[in-house]
């Protein structure tokens, strides 16, 4: 008797663990999971993940600062084609910036809304 898996998509998998999952040339026959062997999510699941979003932004225009940096010290990075890079990276801390304005102010704040 095969042992069957469950996908995280809700698919049975029948065979995987005769010829390794996802073998080409070999199809796989898949099959719908009952909804009564389908465990129903638990309220703390569902939970969104508390992310200080603050200190993303400042992480994100942090990098875009270093990635000027480095495109102005390396030559190679901002002559024969490449004098948009550096424009890039601006443009990012810039963007960047206006964001971190933005939360810092408290808008943006899903809690509030």
């Amino acid at each position: 008797m095969a042992i069957q898996s469950i996908s995280t998509d809700g698919w049975r998998r029948h065979g995987d663990e005769r010829r390794g999952k996802w073998q080409a040339g070999l199809p796989i026959r898949l099959s719908r999971v009952n909804d009564s062997e389908a465990e129903e999510p638990n309220a703390d699941d569902l939970l969104p993940v508390k992310i200080d979003v603050l200190r993303v932004v400042e992480i994100g225009v942090a990098l875009w600062v270093i990635a000027l940096v480095v495109t102005l010290v390396i030559p190679a990075l901002h002559r024969d084609g490449h004098d948009w890079w550096p424009w890039t990276c601006v443009a990012g801390a810039v963007l960047g910036g206006i964001g971190w304005g933005y939360l810092r102010r408290g808008r943006g704040n899903a809690a509030a809304a």
